[in-house]
Protein backbone atom coordinates (compact mmCIF):
# COMPACT_ATOMS: atom_id res chain seq x y z
CA UNK A 1 0.00 0.00 0.00
CA UNK A 2 1.30 3.04 -0.76
CA UNK A 3 1.69 5.61 1.57
CA UNK A 4 2.55 9.55 2.32
CA UNK A 5 6.12 10.45 3.91
CA UNK A 6 5.20 11.94 7.67
CA UNK A 7 6.11 14.91 7.07
CA UNK A 8 4.07 15.27 4.03
CA UNK A 9 1.22 13.54 5.62
CA UNK A 10 1.16 15.78 8.38
CA UNK A 11 0.90 18.68 5.97
CA UNK A 12 -1.71 17.68 4.58
CA UNK A 13 -4.11 17.09 7.57
CA UNK A 14 -2.88 20.57 8.84
CA UNK A 15 -3.78 22.38 5.73
CA UNK A 16 -7.38 20.36 5.59
CA UNK A 17 -7.56 21.14 9.10
CA UNK A 18 -7.14 24.91 8.31
CA UNK A 19 -9.29 25.22 5.72
CA UNK A 20 -12.38 23.34 8.12
CA UNK A 21 -11.91 25.84 10.62
CA UNK A 22 -11.82 28.76 8.13
CA UNK A 23 -14.92 27.52 6.40
CA UNK A 24 -16.57 26.73 10.23
CA UNK A 25 -15.80 30.10 11.56
CA UNK A 26 -16.64 32.00 7.81
CA UNK A 27 -20.69 29.59 7.82
CA UNK A 28 -21.13 30.80 11.14
CA UNK A 29 -20.33 34.70 11.28
CA UNK A 30 -22.13 35.00 7.96
CA UNK A 31 -25.41 32.91 9.17
CA UNK A 32 -25.37 35.89 12.17
CA UNK A 33 -24.70 39.14 9.75
CA UNK A 34 -27.71 40.24 11.19
CA UNK A 35 -26.71 40.33 14.62
CA UNK A 36 -27.75 43.84 15.60
CA UNK A 37 -25.25 46.43 17.72
CA UNK A 38 -24.37 46.18 21.23
CA UNK A 39 -24.15 49.19 22.77
CA UNK A 40 -19.88 50.06 22.43
CA UNK A 41 -20.67 48.94 18.47
CA UNK A 42 -24.00 51.48 18.26
CA UNK A 43 -21.22 53.96 19.43
CA UNK A 44 -19.15 53.36 17.27
CA UNK A 45 -21.37 53.03 14.21
CA UNK A 46 -22.98 56.61 15.08
CA UNK A 47 -19.74 57.89 15.13
CA UNK A 48 -18.29 56.79 12.21
CA UNK A 49 -21.99 57.62 10.27
CA UNK A 50 -21.64 60.94 11.91
CA UNK A 51 -17.82 61.71 10.55
CA UNK A 52 -19.18 60.78 6.90
CA UNK A 53 -21.37 63.31 7.34
CA UNK A 54 -18.42 65.93 8.37
CA UNK A 55 -18.60 65.62 11.81
CA UNK A 56 -15.54 66.02 14.08
CA UNK A 57 -14.66 63.38 17.41
CA UNK A 58 -14.01 65.46 20.58
CA UNK A 59 -15.75 68.43 18.61
CA UNK A 60 -19.27 66.83 17.88
CA UNK A 61 -19.12 63.48 20.21
CA UNK A 62 -17.32 63.19 23.25
CA UNK A 63 -15.40 59.93 24.69
CA UNK A 64 -13.11 59.00 26.50
CA UNK A 65 -11.74 56.61 23.81
CA UNK A 66 -8.87 57.05 21.04
CA UNK A 67 -11.12 57.73 17.60
CA UNK A 68 -9.47 54.60 15.00
CA UNK A 69 -12.67 52.39 15.89
CA UNK A 70 -14.56 55.04 14.59
CA UNK A 71 -12.35 56.19 11.49
CA UNK A 72 -12.49 52.25 10.91
CA UNK A 73 -16.40 52.29 11.32
CA UNK A 74 -16.42 54.92 9.06
CA UNK A 75 -14.11 53.10 6.05
CA UNK A 76 -16.16 49.55 6.72
CA UNK A 77 -19.46 51.88 5.94
CA UNK A 78 -17.79 53.60 2.91
CA UNK A 79 -16.82 49.90 1.56
CA UNK A 80 -19.83 47.99 2.38
CA UNK A 81 -23.07 50.46 2.63
CA UNK A 82 -24.10 51.84 5.86
CA UNK A 83 -25.23 48.90 7.56
CA UNK A 84 -25.03 46.34 10.64
CA UNK A 85 -23.99 43.73 7.85
CA UNK A 86 -20.90 45.99 6.60
CA UNK A 87 -19.76 45.79 10.54
CA UNK A 88 -20.13 42.02 10.41
CA UNK A 89 -18.24 41.94 6.97
CA UNK A 90 -15.69 44.01 8.62
CA UNK A 91 -15.27 42.09 11.71
CA UNK A 92 -14.94 38.98 9.48
CA UNK A 93 -12.07 40.33 7.69
CA UNK A 94 -10.27 41.48 11.12
CA UNK A 95 -10.75 38.03 12.50
CA UNK A 96 -9.24 35.98 9.69
CA UNK A 97 -6.34 38.95 9.09
CA UNK A 98 -5.74 38.75 12.78
CA UNK A 99 -5.25 34.94 12.74
CA UNK A 100 -2.78 35.41 9.75
CA UNK A 101 -0.74 37.77 11.36
CA UNK A 102 -1.04 35.25 14.42
CA UNK A 103 0.12 32.44 12.07
CA UNK A 104 2.55 34.69 10.09
CA UNK A 105 4.90 36.00 13.56
CA UNK A 106 4.69 32.35 15.24
CA UNK A 107 6.30 31.18 12.22
CA UNK A 108 9.08 33.83 12.17
CA UNK A 109 9.77 33.47 15.62
CA UNK A 110 8.79 29.48 16.37
CA UNK A 111 8.29 27.46 13.32
CA UNK A 112 5.71 26.96 10.64
CA UNK A 113 3.49 24.08 12.30
CA UNK A 114 3.12 25.70 15.71
CA UNK A 115 2.23 28.84 13.49
CA UNK A 116 -0.72 26.86 11.67
CA UNK A 117 -2.01 25.72 14.59
CA UNK A 118 -1.95 29.33 16.66
CA UNK A 119 -3.85 30.40 13.63
CA UNK A 120 -7.30 28.07 13.63
CA UNK A 121 -6.78 27.59 17.79
CA UNK A 122 -7.38 31.81 17.69
CA UNK A 123 -10.64 31.70 14.98
CA UNK A 124 -11.94 28.85 17.40
CA UNK A 125 -11.18 30.92 21.03
CA UNK A 126 -13.20 33.65 18.56
CA UNK A 127 -15.85 31.97 18.88
CA UNK A 128 -16.63 32.17 22.70
CA UNK A 129 -19.92 33.62 23.03
CA UNK A 130 -18.77 34.95 26.35
CA UNK A 131 -15.86 37.16 25.59
CA UNK A 132 -18.07 38.92 22.72
CA UNK A 133 -15.93 37.86 20.23
CA UNK A 134 -18.23 37.49 17.19
CA UNK A 135 -19.48 41.63 18.21
CA UNK A 136 -16.90 44.10 15.97
CA UNK A 137 -15.16 45.53 19.60
CA UNK A 138 -12.17 48.26 19.54
CA UNK A 139 -10.24 45.04 20.98
CA UNK A 140 -11.02 43.14 17.44
CA UNK A 141 -9.50 46.22 15.95
CA UNK A 142 -6.04 46.52 18.52
CA UNK A 143 -6.01 42.78 17.54
CA UNK A 144 -5.61 43.09 13.95
CA UNK A 145 -2.92 46.05 14.18
CA UNK A 146 -0.99 45.02 17.20
CA UNK A 147 -0.51 41.71 15.51
CA UNK A 148 0.26 42.82 12.03
CA UNK A 149 2.90 45.13 13.84
CA UNK A 150 4.50 42.16 15.59
CA UNK A 151 4.16 39.77 12.05
CA UNK A 152 5.85 43.23 10.29
CA UNK A 153 8.42 43.72 12.41
CA UNK A 154 9.47 39.77 12.56
CA UNK A 155 9.17 39.29 9.14
CA UNK A 156 12.10 42.27 8.93
CA UNK A 157 14.64 39.74 10.07
CA UNK A 158 14.28 37.81 6.66
CA UNK A 159 13.41 40.04 3.63
CA UNK A 160 12.93 43.68 3.07
CA UNK A 161 14.08 45.26 6.88
CA UNK A 162 13.23 48.52 6.49
CA UNK A 163 10.06 48.23 4.53
CA UNK A 164 9.02 45.71 7.27
CA UNK A 165 10.35 47.70 9.84
CA UNK A 166 8.53 50.89 8.83
CA UNK A 167 5.11 48.91 7.98
CA UNK A 168 5.18 47.33 11.44
CA UNK A 169 6.19 50.79 13.26
CA UNK A 170 3.28 52.29 11.56
CA UNK A 171 1.01 49.37 12.42
CA UNK A 172 1.92 49.52 15.61
CA UNK A 173 0.90 52.73 16.25
CA UNK A 174 -2.50 52.42 15.03
CA UNK A 175 -2.79 49.37 17.27
CA UNK A 176 -2.81 52.38 19.98
CA UNK A 177 -5.16 54.68 18.43
CA UNK A 178 -7.74 51.98 18.50
CA UNK A 179 -7.74 52.01 22.09
CA UNK A 180 -5.25 53.25 24.99
CA UNK A 181 -4.22 49.70 25.71
CA UNK A 182 -2.74 49.09 22.53
CA UNK A 183 0.39 50.62 23.62
CA UNK A 184 1.51 47.94 25.40
CA UNK A 185 2.13 46.15 21.61
CA UNK A 186 3.97 49.34 21.09
CA UNK A 187 5.99 47.95 23.75
CA UNK A 188 6.37 44.21 22.58
CA UNK A 189 7.14 45.51 19.10
CA UNK A 190 9.99 47.94 20.42
CA UNK A 191 11.31 44.31 22.19
CA UNK A 192 11.09 42.32 18.78
CA UNK A 193 12.48 45.17 17.20
CA UNK A 194 15.94 45.51 19.36
CA UNK A 195 16.06 41.74 19.88
CA UNK A 196 16.25 40.85 16.12
CA UNK A 197 18.36 43.88 15.06
CA UNK A 198 20.37 44.53 17.71
CA UNK A 199 23.73 43.19 16.19
CA UNK A 200 22.52 45.12 12.69
CA UNK A 201 21.24 48.22 14.03
CA UNK A 202 21.58 50.87 11.56
CA UNK A 203 20.50 54.99 11.23
CA UNK A 204 17.69 53.83 8.61
CA UNK A 205 16.12 51.28 10.45
CA UNK A 206 15.84 53.27 13.90
CA UNK A 207 14.74 56.31 11.81
CA UNK A 208 12.55 54.50 9.79
CA UNK A 209 10.99 52.62 13.36
CA UNK A 210 10.51 55.84 14.78
CA UNK A 211 9.44 58.19 12.17
CA UNK A 212 6.47 55.57 10.82
CA UNK A 213 5.90 55.13 14.69
CA UNK A 214 5.12 59.26 14.97
CA UNK A 215 3.17 59.67 11.84
CA UNK A 216 -0.31 58.00 12.46
CA UNK A 217 -0.53 60.42 15.73
CA UNK A 218 1.23 63.38 14.25
CA UNK A 219 -1.64 63.13 11.71
CA UNK A 220 -4.21 63.46 14.44
CA UNK A 221 -2.71 65.76 16.14
CA UNK A 222 -2.77 68.01 13.33
CA UNK A 223 -6.73 67.09 12.44
CA UNK A 224 -7.81 67.66 15.62
CA UNK A 225 -6.06 70.79 16.24
CA UNK A 226 -6.76 72.05 12.67
CA UNK A 227 -10.46 71.33 14.07
CA UNK A 228 -10.26 73.35 17.46
CA UNK A 229 -10.52 69.88 19.13
CA UNK A 230 -7.46 68.75 21.04
CA UNK A 231 -8.23 70.11 23.60
CA UNK A 232 -11.03 68.64 24.35
CA UNK A 233 -9.84 65.37 22.86
CA UNK A 234 -7.22 65.69 25.66
CA UNK A 235 -9.49 66.21 28.46
CA UNK A 236 -11.40 63.08 27.59
CA UNK A 237 -8.61 60.63 26.45
CA UNK A 238 -6.30 61.71 29.57
CA UNK A 239 -8.13 63.57 31.99
CA UNK A 240 -11.28 62.06 32.33
CA UNK A 241 -9.66 59.00 31.72
CA UNK A 242 -7.24 58.77 34.27
CA UNK A 243 -10.42 59.37 36.77
CA UNK A 244 -12.34 56.84 35.46
CA UNK A 245 -9.49 54.21 35.85
CA UNK A 246 -9.58 54.41 39.64
CA UNK A 247 -13.39 54.01 40.15
CA UNK A 248 -13.69 50.39 40.44
CA UNK A 249 -12.31 49.11 44.31
CA UNK A 250 -10.31 46.05 44.34
CA UNK A 251 -13.13 44.13 46.10
CA UNK A 252 -15.90 45.11 43.34
CA UNK A 253 -13.05 44.31 40.95
CA UNK A 254 -12.67 40.60 42.09
CA UNK A 255 -15.71 40.53 41.85
CA UNK A 256 -16.24 41.77 38.19
CA UNK A 257 -13.25 39.22 37.28
CA UNK A 258 -15.18 35.99 38.58
CA UNK A 259 -18.34 37.29 37.12
CA UNK A 260 -16.78 38.38 34.01
CA UNK A 261 -14.04 35.48 33.50
CA UNK A 262 -16.51 31.98 34.67
CA UNK A 263 -17.73 31.80 31.75
CA UNK A 264 -15.57 32.21 29.19
CA UNK A 265 -13.20 29.95 31.23
CA UNK A 266 -15.92 26.99 31.19
CA UNK A 267 -15.96 27.52 27.20
CA UNK A 268 -12.15 27.38 26.94
CA UNK A 269 -10.95 25.50 29.70
CA UNK A 270 -9.25 22.27 27.77
CA UNK A 271 -6.88 25.29 25.53
CA UNK A 272 -6.22 27.41 28.94
CA UNK A 273 -5.15 24.12 30.96
CA UNK A 274 -3.21 22.33 27.90
CA UNK A 275 -1.48 26.26 27.58
CA UNK A 276 -0.78 26.24 31.46
CA UNK A 277 0.83 22.40 31.51
CA UNK A 278 2.96 23.86 28.47
CA UNK A 279 4.36 27.15 30.54
CA UNK A 280 4.84 25.13 33.71
CA UNK A 281 6.63 22.58 31.40
CA UNK A 282 8.78 25.33 30.54
CA UNK A 283 10.21 25.75 33.56
CA UNK A 284 12.33 22.21 33.28
CA UNK A 285 12.81 21.46 29.47
CA UNK A 286 12.39 24.73 27.80
CA UNK A 287 14.69 27.54 28.97
CA UNK A 288 14.53 28.75 25.85
CA UNK A 289 14.90 32.55 24.75
CA UNK A 290 11.54 31.42 22.58
CA UNK A 291 9.66 30.43 25.99
CA UNK A 292 11.02 33.62 27.05
CA UNK A 293 9.04 35.82 24.20
CA UNK A 294 5.78 33.45 25.21
CA UNK A 295 6.30 34.64 28.83
CA UNK A 296 6.59 38.20 28.59
CA UNK A 297 4.08 38.14 25.52
CA UNK A 298 1.41 37.02 28.17
CA UNK A 299 1.87 38.54 31.19
CA UNK A 300 2.16 42.42 28.66
CA UNK A 301 -1.44 41.10 27.40
CA UNK A 302 -2.74 40.11 31.06
CA UNK A 303 -1.98 44.17 32.11
CA UNK A 304 -3.93 44.94 29.11
CA UNK A 305 -6.94 43.78 30.60
CA UNK A 306 -6.53 44.85 34.56
CA UNK A 307 -6.50 48.31 33.99
CA UNK A 308 -9.77 50.12 35.75
CA UNK A 309 -10.70 46.54 37.21
CA UNK A 310 -13.50 46.75 35.11
CA UNK A 311 -13.16 43.06 33.60
CA UNK A 312 -15.59 43.29 31.06
CA UNK A 313 -16.18 40.19 28.60
CA UNK A 314 -14.89 41.75 25.74
CA UNK A 315 -11.39 42.86 27.16
CA UNK A 316 -10.62 39.23 27.65
CA UNK A 317 -10.35 38.57 23.66
CA UNK A 318 -6.52 40.49 24.10
CA UNK A 319 -5.87 36.87 25.84
CA UNK A 320 -6.78 34.90 22.80
CA UNK A 321 -3.54 34.74 20.55
CA UNK A 322 -0.80 34.20 22.94
CA UNK A 323 -3.36 31.55 24.64
CA UNK A 324 -3.28 30.08 20.94
CA UNK A 325 0.56 30.59 20.88
CA UNK A 326 0.81 28.94 24.08
CA UNK A 327 -1.46 25.76 23.53
CA UNK A 328 -0.32 25.48 19.64
CA UNK A 329 3.68 25.57 20.99
CA UNK A 330 2.67 22.53 23.72
CA UNK A 331 0.65 20.46 21.45
CA UNK A 332 3.32 20.42 18.96
CA UNK A 333 6.49 20.26 21.00
CA UNK A 334 4.82 18.72 24.44
CA UNK A 335 2.47 16.16 23.52
CA UNK A 336 5.14 14.11 20.87
CA UNK A 337 7.40 14.25 23.76
CA UNK A 338 5.41 12.75 26.12
CA UNK A 339 3.41 10.19 23.84
CA UNK A 340 6.39 9.85 20.86
CA UNK A 341 4.28 7.42 18.73
CA UNK A 342 2.50 8.71 15.95
CA UNK A 343 3.45 12.38 17.25
CA UNK A 344 2.85 13.94 13.87
CA UNK A 345 -1.15 13.11 14.64
CA UNK A 346 -1.44 14.51 18.38
CA UNK A 347 -1.50 18.14 17.70
CA UNK A 348 -4.70 17.52 15.14
CA UNK A 349 -6.54 15.00 17.79
CA UNK A 350 -5.70 17.68 20.89
CA UNK A 351 -6.83 20.89 19.24
CA UNK A 352 -10.01 18.38 17.90
CA UNK A 353 -10.99 17.48 20.89
CA UNK A 354 -10.41 21.16 22.72
CA UNK A 355 -12.56 23.27 19.97
CA UNK A 356 -15.33 20.58 20.12
CA UNK A 357 -15.41 21.06 24.06
CA UNK A 358 -16.01 25.11 23.02
CA UNK A 359 -18.14 25.15 20.29
CA UNK A 360 -20.57 22.37 21.97
CA UNK A 361 -20.10 23.74 25.45
CA UNK A 362 -24.01 24.62 26.96
CA UNK A 363 -24.59 27.65 25.09
CA UNK A 364 -22.19 28.32 22.94
CA UNK A 365 -23.85 25.19 20.90
CA UNK A 366 -27.21 27.49 21.03
CA UNK A 367 -25.85 30.67 20.04
CA UNK A 368 -23.33 29.45 17.33
CA UNK A 369 -25.76 27.14 15.63
CA UNK A 370 -29.04 27.29 16.43
CA UNK A 371 -30.12 31.13 17.09
CA UNK A 372 -30.12 33.54 14.29
CA UNK A 373 -28.52 37.15 15.21
CA UNK A 374 -32.15 38.37 16.45
CA UNK A 375 -32.32 35.55 18.82
CA UNK A 376 -28.63 35.56 19.60
CA UNK A 377 -29.06 39.25 20.90
CA UNK A 378 -31.79 38.66 22.76
CA UNK A 379 -31.08 35.40 24.59
CA UNK A 380 -27.53 36.85 25.37
CA UNK A 381 -27.87 40.29 26.20
CA UNK A 382 -30.77 39.81 28.17
CA UNK A 383 -32.78 43.59 28.66
CA UNK A 384 -30.63 45.23 25.97
CA UNK A 385 -32.82 46.83 23.77
CA UNK A 386 -30.07 46.09 20.71
CA UNK A 387 -32.93 43.40 18.51
CA UNK A 388 -35.45 46.36 18.77
CA UNK A 389 -32.73 49.66 18.35
CA UNK A 390 -33.54 49.79 14.51
CA UNK A 391 -37.11 49.67 14.98
CA UNK A 392 -36.85 52.11 17.67
CA UNK A 393 -34.28 53.97 15.48
CA UNK A 394 -36.56 54.21 12.53
CA UNK A 395 -39.82 55.15 14.30
CA UNK A 396 -37.83 58.48 15.84
CA UNK A 397 -36.41 58.66 11.99
CA UNK A 398 -40.39 58.86 10.59
CA UNK A 399 -41.48 61.57 13.31
CA UNK A 400 -38.30 63.98 12.56
CA UNK A 401 -36.39 65.81 10.00
CA UNK A 402 -33.20 65.17 8.45
CA UNK A 403 -31.86 68.31 10.36
CA UNK A 404 -33.14 67.85 13.66
CA UNK A 405 -31.03 66.98 16.66
CA UNK A 406 -32.35 64.63 19.26
CA UNK A 407 -32.21 65.28 22.70
CA UNK A 408 -30.89 61.55 24.34
CA UNK A 409 -31.39 61.13 27.99
CA UNK A 410 -29.68 57.42 27.53
CA UNK A 411 -26.73 55.42 27.00
CA UNK A 412 -27.79 53.51 23.92
CA UNK A 413 -25.89 54.93 20.46
CA UNK A 414 -27.12 52.33 18.70
CA UNK A 415 -30.91 54.17 18.59
CA UNK A 416 -29.41 56.70 16.72
CA UNK A 417 -27.12 55.26 14.60
CA UNK A 418 -30.41 54.02 13.38
CA UNK A 419 -32.07 57.58 13.34
CA UNK A 420 -29.74 58.88 11.20
CA UNK A 421 -30.47 62.28 13.77
CA UNK A 422 -27.69 63.73 15.50
CA UNK A 423 -27.38 63.81 19.01
CA UNK A 424 -28.25 67.35 21.08
CA UNK A 425 -24.96 66.74 23.17
CA UNK A 426 -21.86 65.66 22.31
CA UNK A 427 -22.07 62.60 24.80
CA UNK A 428 -22.29 59.67 23.84
CA UNK A 429 -23.60 58.41 27.01
CA UNK A 430 -24.86 60.22 30.22
CA UNK A 431 -22.72 57.44 32.12
CA UNK A 432 -19.74 60.25 32.92
CA UNK A 433 -22.90 62.29 34.07
CA UNK A 434 -23.49 60.34 36.84
CA UNK A 435 -19.90 59.23 37.93
CA UNK A 436 -18.57 60.00 41.16
CA UNK A 437 -15.17 62.30 39.66
CA UNK A 438 -13.78 65.33 39.75
CA UNK A 439 -15.03 66.50 36.15
CA UNK A 440 -18.71 65.40 36.96
CA UNK A 441 -20.26 68.90 37.40
CA UNK A 442 -18.54 70.18 34.94
CA UNK A 443 -19.63 67.40 32.18
CA UNK A 444 -23.41 67.73 33.69
CA UNK A 445 -23.34 71.29 33.27
CA UNK A 446 -21.71 71.05 29.86
CA UNK A 447 -24.47 68.52 28.74
CA UNK A 448 -27.49 70.67 30.01
CA UNK A 449 -26.32 73.70 28.67
CA UNK A 450 -26.00 72.02 25.18
CA UNK A 451 -29.69 70.44 25.23
CA UNK A 452 -31.41 73.95 26.54
CA UNK A 453 -29.22 75.43 23.65
CA UNK A 454 -30.07 73.02 20.74
CA UNK A 455 -34.15 72.94 22.23
CA UNK A 456 -34.21 69.37 20.01
CA UNK A 457 -37.75 68.50 19.23
CA UNK A 458 -37.32 65.00 20.49
CA UNK A 459 -36.34 63.62 23.26
CA UNK A 460 -35.66 60.13 23.87
CA UNK A 461 -34.91 58.75 28.02
CA UNK A 462 -34.65 55.19 28.72
CA UNK A 463 -33.84 53.65 32.33
CA UNK A 464 -30.79 56.34 33.12
CA UNK A 465 -30.77 55.81 36.65
CA UNK A 466 -30.28 52.03 36.04
CA UNK A 467 -26.47 52.44 35.46
CA UNK A 468 -24.31 50.34 37.41
CA UNK A 469 -22.44 50.14 40.75
CA UNK A 470 -20.01 53.17 39.98
CA UNK A 471 -22.81 55.49 38.71
CA UNK A 472 -24.57 56.66 41.31
CA UNK A 473 -24.71 60.13 41.43
CA UNK A 474 -27.92 60.18 38.96
CA UNK A 475 -29.57 62.20 41.34
CA UNK A 476 -28.84 65.51 40.24
CA UNK A 477 -29.68 64.57 36.38
CA UNK A 478 -32.59 63.44 37.37
CA UNK A 479 -34.21 66.32 39.14
CA UNK A 480 -32.69 68.88 36.00
CA UNK A 481 -35.19 66.23 34.50
CA UNK A 482 -38.03 66.57 35.94
CA UNK A 483 -37.88 70.59 35.70
CA UNK A 484 -37.20 70.26 31.58
CA UNK A 485 -39.74 67.50 31.16
CA UNK A 486 -42.47 69.82 31.55
CA UNK A 487 -41.48 71.39 27.62
CA UNK A 488 -42.27 68.04 26.30
CA UNK A 489 -45.09 65.85 25.58
CA UNK A 490 -45.01 62.10 25.59
CA UNK A 491 -45.47 60.78 22.44
CA UNK A 492 -44.83 57.07 22.24
CA UNK A 493 -43.20 54.49 24.31
CA UNK A 494 -41.23 51.13 23.60
CA UNK A 495 -41.79 49.01 26.75
CA UNK A 496 -40.75 45.02 27.79
CA UNK A 497 -44.18 43.01 28.10
CA UNK A 498 -43.13 41.73 31.37
CA UNK A 499 -40.32 40.73 33.51
CA UNK A 500 -39.25 37.34 32.10
CA UNK A 501 -36.24 37.63 29.20
CA UNK A 502 -35.52 37.19 26.13
CA UNK A 503 -37.22 41.00 26.80
CA UNK A 504 -38.93 42.53 23.58
CA UNK A 505 -39.82 45.76 23.35
CA UNK A 506 -43.03 46.77 22.11
CA UNK A 507 -43.85 49.83 20.87
CA UNK A 508 -47.57 51.47 23.06
CA UNK A 509 -48.89 55.13 23.35
CA UNK A 510 -48.32 54.64 27.04
CA UNK A 511 -46.39 53.84 29.64
CA UNK A 512 -49.49 52.00 31.39
CA UNK A 513 -50.20 50.07 28.68
CA UNK A 514 -47.92 47.43 29.86
CA UNK A 515 -46.22 46.49 33.12
CA UNK A 516 -42.65 45.50 31.87
CA UNK A 517 -39.77 46.31 34.07
CA UNK A 518 -37.85 48.59 31.14
CA UNK A 519 -39.06 51.50 28.81
CA UNK A 520 -37.54 53.66 26.55
CA UNK A 521 -40.03 57.06 26.20
CA UNK A 522 -40.30 59.76 23.41
CA UNK A 523 -41.37 63.03 23.67
CA UNK A 524 -41.89 65.59 21.69
CA UNK A 525 -41.26 69.36 21.84
CA UNK A 526 -44.14 71.53 22.87
CA UNK A 527 -45.36 74.90 20.50
CA UNK A 528 -47.44 77.06 22.72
Amino acid sequence: MFRLPPLNRSLIFDYALVCLVLLLITWIRVRLIDTPFDRDEGEYAYAGRQILKGNIPYKDMYNMKYPGVYYMYALFFKLFGITTEAIRIGGLLLNVGTAWFIFGFTRNILNARTGRYAAITFLILSLTVASESLMTNAENFVLFFGWGGLFFISNSKFKSPILFICAGACFLSLCCLMKQTGAIYILLGCMIFISIHKQTFSFKKIVGFILFGLIPFLILIVHLAVNNSYATFHYFTFQYATEYAHMVNQKLGAYLFKKSYSDIFNSTQVFVLIAVVGLFISFYYFKTFKWLYLWIGLLATVTMIVPGLYFRNHYFIYLNPLLAIVFAYTIVYVAPLLLPTYKWGYPMIIFFIASFHLCWNGHNYEHLFKQNGEMYSRSYFNYGIYADAEKIGNYINSITKPTDHIGSLTNEPEVFFHADRKMASSFFYIYPLMEHHVYVDSMRNAYIQQIETAKPEVFVVFDYLNSGPNKTSGALLDKWWTGYEVNYNLDCAFCTTGPIAPFNYVFARSTKVFKGVYCIKIYTRKHY
